[in-house]
């Protein structure tokens, strides 16, 4: 009835794409996400923050497909505009700062993914605090990285950091159920 680029059918196909996921019914979820990101570049642009969102979302979708390669693509180039149109303090760009380092970072491109985490910790640091559940996990992203590499002293400071942290914030037998999830 209103049409295709109508913000309540977007709306509506995003609701239907995010329960498509959620029942891991991706490959559906990620042609419905495409179709709203087509159009929203077309009706609102490829600037403006709802299109940088359904991107965002589809990076998403692809992650959870293995489509590394293509899901890195689109969060990098949403990245790179969001830094332009939004800065690097708003959260949706910090969001994407930390999924495109695990991304790299799944994708064994540890040498991109590092000074992602670094970025992201810092942001996480000067916006929510050192105690705050997202920065002791981005504290925990790059413990795991520098773990991974071999960085056993870089990385055990850390890593005592994040549970010292989530143990002060959610208790001691809170903190080790979610460091072992």
């Amino acid at each position: 009835v209103v049409g295709a680029g109508h913000p309540s059918t977007l709306a509506s196909a995003c609701i239907l794409a995010r329960v498509l996921e959620a029942r891991s019914e991706f490959s559906e979820a990620a042609r419905i996400l495409r179709e709203i990101l087509e159009v929203q570049r077309r009706v609102l642009g490829a600037e403006h923050p709802e299109t940088l969102v359904s991107a965002c979302n589809l990076a998403t979708v692809l992650f959870a497909q293995g489509k590394l390669s293509e899901a890195a693509r689109i969060l990098g180039e949403a990245l790179e505009v969001q830094r332009r149109t939004l800065g690097n303090g708003h959260k949706a760009t910090q969001i994407s700062i930390n999924q495109l380092a695990i991304l790299l970072d799944r994708m064994g491109d540890r040498e991109a993914a590092l000074p992602l985490y670094e970025e992201d910790l810092r942001l996480s640091r000067r916006t929510f605090g050192s105690e705050h559940p997202d920065t002791l996990m981005s504290v925990n992203n790059l413990a795991g990285l520098l773990e991974t590499e071999g960085d056993l002293d870089g990385a055990k400071p850390l890593m005592e950091r994040a549970l010292k942290g989530k143990e002060a914030v959610l208790g001691p037998n809170l903190s080790l159920i979610h460091i072992s999830e």
